[in-house]
């Protein structure tokens, strides 16, 4: 008998106490299961979806794949090009079933099918619940942006399942292997991350192979997968690879993601692809040191092939923070069992498994889980809301909704991450130039990056592809660093406005999120004599923005205004129309306006909730209810450190010198410390 067959018979007492599990630990697995869908039931936000139903849509309608692009003007002649099919005719048969009501049910389940599945593997061979459970929330939390309906879901999934089916084969004899390349077909055809399964086997194979050499050499005394069960995983692997090639990209689909990484557009332009930093940087470091510790720990049984595993997923965070959740996945489970067999050793276990550990662990479950959804940091969602409903805040939604009241159809010009929502709501009758999967010319790009900050590009576009309308997000801000732009993730940045410099083009619509041009002469005439805005262009810099509203504005400028709110409730006009009543004595008028100002509104740098409590201050300052106007200076300084000032001269109107210092003192503190927002 080998020592790997050895090494499954000592396991077997810790499979026979999993089968009778203490009902405390059974019940702490599924509080915390619990815990991860409530976690996964927020609304839909990720604007990709939209581009997932629109190609489940139109696979749906043409019962099939087609050849050509139909989506991209620029692309038009090229081969239509998508890594996900499946998932996008799943997507989009759920959502003409359930609507989103379903979507974020199928989200939730995926998620926690996921955590489940590594949770098991991470009980292999030692098992110590209360660690996994912890240890699997904290990686949640370090994971929990990539919890949106994306097909990266499913791949978090099948890669959870591909190292379990092999840990259970090495410790258990189970042969969960055989699915894999059924798993492999599904994965395919989900998801351009195909290739990592076959990192994975690669990794059990190869650690094997040197291990057992070492082990013959009386290096090391563990023995992992002999000889004929590396030719097993090698006809696995084999069978998978093959199964993997039936799909509509064949090898293609395997180097997407290397594709990605080394195209200098994407890693400028998709934020999930830029480098982590701050407290993020913080926790993969952290969690990179604990994995190599455990390491250490456990190294009287060492895995090479563990090790081997894990170590491409330790370093891809820091290249892109959308690897995070595969860190998560890949070494979650390899750091709770190396501590976990440590640990079985120590006379201290038991501690560690007992009744108060537990209890500890159960309340600690609990708190994680009301703290993130009751947004406190560093356990926050960020702007994730608990819902079943689509969040359309980062759509051009107003815009679109004027689009079809008015027929706007053909070409249109888009911000980058506009193009699928343009698609999902005006598709036929619309095209865009790019969408969330980049897959235009090379030219095309070039193209793309220079019309934003170039008229005479903007031009040269117009007149090679024809487009007559151009939804784009505002306000441009480049951020700047030691007078590079090229470089802003770290070091001092400071921002400079770009305005959206378009002759020959009218605005006609425009709300916090999006502006909508149409060019001068073109089949929108009609549109623009009845909607341009003329005096009033929302993404130049604030200052001008406020100067012009203040330094005796015309009355077409507020009349303007007055239909932007009017048809629109923009949270910018509000606070523009709020700024002017304020500069003619009207504060009542103001408060009204500042009022309508919504929590979490932002235009570029600005938090316009901060400024509209600040005016607010200031309004009730004037009409002399010094109770109300401290109440809006400390609502200010809540949201930015700036507002420390402001209330400072609050308090010191009333006389509180004691508070005035105090707040003066924060003020002062927050722009010594380089906090302080210009």
């Amino acid at each position: 008998m080998t020592d790997q067959h050895l090494h499954i018979d000592k396991v077997k007492p810790a499979e026979k106490k999993m089968r009778h599990e203490a009902p405390t630990g059974r019940a702490l697995i599924y509080l915390f299961l619990i815990t991860v869908v409530l976690l996964s039931l927020m609304k839909i936000q990720d604007t990709d979806v939209w581009m997932h139903l629109s190609f489940g849509r139109l696979i749906m309608d043409l019962n099939g794949i087609p050849d050509k692009e139909m989506f991209i003007y620029p692309a038009a002649e090229m081969p239509f090009y998508y890594t996900s099919w499946l998932f996008s005719v799943i997507t989009y048969i759920v959502y003409q079933a359930t609507g989103a009501i379903g979507l974020v049910t199928m989200k939730a389940i995926v998620l926690a099918t996921a955590v489940m599945i590594v949770l098991m593997d991470s009980l292999k061979p030692a098992r110590n619940v209360t660690l996994a459970v912890v240890i699997s929330s904290i990686i949640v939390m370090v994971s929990y942006s990539r919890f949106a309906l994306r097909p990266e879901i499913f791949a978090m999934a099948f890669l959870a399942f591909t190292v379990y089916s092999l840990n259970s084969y090495l410790y258990s004899g189970k042969k969960y292997i055989y699915s894999l390349p059924v798993i492999a077909l599904i994965w395919a055809n989900m998801h351009s991350s195909i290739i990592i399964m076959f990192y994975v086997f690669g990794a059990f194979i190869a650690g094997s192979l040197i291990q057992n050499l070492l082990a013959k050499k009386a290096i090391g005394t563990r023995q992992f997968f002999d000889a004929r069960q590396i030719k097993h995983l090698l006809a696995i692997a084999t069978a998978s690879l093959i199964a993997s090639l039936l799909n509509p990209n064949f090898f293609t689909q395997h180097l997407l993601g290397p594709n990605v990484l080394s195209t200098e557009f994407f890693m400028k332009n998709i934020v999930e692809l830029l480098p982590p930093a701050g407290l993020m940087r913080q926790a993969l470091y952290a969690m990179d040191i604990l994995i190599l510790f455990s390491f250490a720990l456990n190294r009287k049984k060492f895995s090479l092939s563990h090790l081997l595993l894990v170590l491409p997923f330790m370093y891809l965070p820091f290249v892109s923070v959308r690897f995070v959740a595969l860190l998560a996945i890949a070494g979650g489970a390899i750091l709770i069992r190396n501590l976990s067999e440590y640990l079985s050793h120590k006379d201290w276990s038991a501690f560690v498994q007992g009744r108060p550990a537990t209890a500890v662990s159960a309340l600690w479950i609990v708190l994680f889980c009301t703290l993130t959804l009751l947004h406190i940091q560093p356990f926050g969602l960020g702007k994730q809301h608990f819902g079943f409903e689509f969040d359309e805040s980062r759509t051009p939604k107003g815009a679109v909704r004027y689009m079809k009241e008015r027929d706007i159809h053909g070409r249109v010009l888009n911000t980058f991450e506009y193009g699928q929502y343009i698609i999902w709501n005006l598709y036929p009758d619309a095209t865009v130039f790019i969408d969330g999967r980049g897959y235009i010319p090379k030219d095309a790009i070039k193209e793309f990056q220079a019309f934003r900050e170039s008229s005479s590009a903007l031009s040269a576009m117009q007149e090679r592809y024809g487009f007559d309308a151009i939804l784009v997000r505002f306000p441009l801000i480049k951020y700047l660093v030691a007078g590079d732009s090229d470089h802003a993730v770290e070091g001092a940045m400071t921002r400079k406005y770009v305005p959206f410099s378009a002759p020959g083009w009218a605005l006609v619509y425009w709300d916090d999120k999006s502006m909508l041009l149409l060019k001068r002469g073109g089949k929108f005439e009609s549109a623009i004599k009845a909607d341009q805005y003329q005096s009033i262009s929302p993404d130049v810099h604030p200052s001008e923005l406020f100067n012009n509203v203040t330094n005796r504005p015309g009355r077409a400028l507020i009349l303007e205004l007055q239909r932007n709110v009017k048809e629109t409730d923009s949270s910018l006009a509000n606070t523009l129309l709020g700024l002017y009543y304020n500069s003619i004595g009207e504060h009542k008028k103001a408060l009204a306006s500042f009022q309508r100002v919504r929590e979490g509104a932002e235009v570029g740098i600005l938090d316009l909730k901060y400024i509209a409590h600040t005016l607010s201050g200031d309004s009730y300052h004037m009409l002399g209810d010094q109770e109300n106007s401290l109440f809006h200076f400390k609502e200010a300084s809540r949201i930015m450190p700036d507002g420390h000032y402001s209330l400072a001269l609050a308090y010191y109107r009333l006389g509180d010198n004691k508070n005035a210092s105090i707040h003066f003192k924060e003020y002062i503190k927050h722009f010594s410390d380089g906090q302080y927002a210009n």
